[in-house]
């Protein structure tokens, strides 16, 4: 869902809803669940073995470099 989606769906429930507040809100929202979820970004370097070892939960792998050829947002869940 982007986040024009978001807030047209927001206007649907609240049609006096500005844009300031949503954005304010938005931001507010962002803040809380990336503390509450401590997100952290750690860069590590598999072999092919360890790819199946990987945690499985909330891993988003954002770069594979095979061979020298990097193949970009690649996810696992």
């Amino acid at each position: 869902m982007t986040i024009g989606t978001l807030y047209d769906t927001a206007k649907r429930y609240l049609p006096e809803l500005t844009t300031r507040e949503f954005v304010l809100f938005y931001n507010q929202a962002l803040e809380k669940i990336s503390y509450d979820l401590n997100i952290a970004e750690v860069t590590e370097v598999f072999t092919g073995a360890d790819v199946a070892a990987m945690p499985t939960l909330a891993t988003k792998i954002l770069d594979v470099i095979y061979d020298g050829s990097s193949l970009s947002r690649v996810m696992k869940r």
